[in-house]
């Protein structure tokens, strides 16, 4: 039996937890310029042996006659996204680091399998994403404000962004009073958007130009908070 090309390119990684040497990359060369739709598979666990969160990232170089965009996501399983092309490269590695009293990560290999094909991703509200993490060593994979303070996240200038998520919890049995925390929007030292998470419970645009979100809390209790980028495709 002879079977007809399908038209797809698969290939399959294999990445180790807290290695960031190592990566896997795919690239493929169009038949022609038009929309592909990149999916992902992910073995990983979602936590390592000493309870790390798992990460991994991928770096989509979209390229058209020698010119290219980015494209920088969170891996999970099932997460796709579209682009225009005649060629693309995918590069997939692990980001996993050590968090709170956790020991350092544990190495483990695990596959990420990369799937490309002609189209368009599904009509879905939820974008692929990019998830910001505190740097090694933070007390939990969220960021932290004690009583008057602000923590600034880069927002990636590699990842077309286009979009962001925002989640703030206080860290003490009493709801976070009214008017005490922003999340600002900043392009060098102008705020260009200001808002209270807690009244948006869905994607808020990212400003033009943006290079960072300052949370800022001006209570006096702690506040957790989770920043999840929406990236464009």
């Amino acid at each position: 039996m002879v079977w007809a090309k399908s038209g797809g390119w698969s290939a399959t990684k294999t990445l180790t937890i807290g290695n960031f040497t190592k990566t896997g990359s795919m690239q493929v060369e169009f038949p022609e310029a038009d929309t592909y739709t990149i999916q992902f598979g992910l073995g990983n666990p979602p936590v390592d042996a000493s309870g790390n969160p798992v990460q991994t990232e991928a770096l989509i170089l979209w390229s058209v006659e020698g010119n290219f965009t980015s494209r920088r996501v969170s891996v999970a399983n099932g997460v796709s996204i579209s682009g225009v092309g005649q060629a693309v490269r995918v590069v997939v590695l692990d980001r996993t680091v050590q968090y709170g009293s956790n020991a350092a990560p544990v190495a483990a290999d695990y596959d990420v399998s990369i799937l490309v094909s002609k189209g368009t991703r599904p009509a879905v509200e939820e974008p692929a994403t990019l998830v910001a993490y505190p740097p090694a060593g933070s007390t939990l994979a969220l960021f932290v404000t004690a009583g008057a303070t602000s923590v600034p996240v880069p927002i990636p200038q590699d990842a077309g962004a286009i979009s962001v998520y925002i989640t703030a919890i206080s860290g003490t049995a009493t709801l976070i009073p009214p008017e005490v925390i922003d999340a600002n929007q900043v392009i060098g030292t102008l705020i260009t958007k200001s808002y209270d998470p807690r009244e948006f419970d869905d994607w808020v645009p990212l400003s033009p130009g943006a290079q960072q979100i300052v949370l800022d809390n001006t209570g006096s209790d702690t506040v957790y908070w989770s920043v999840t980028f929406g990236i464009d495709g």
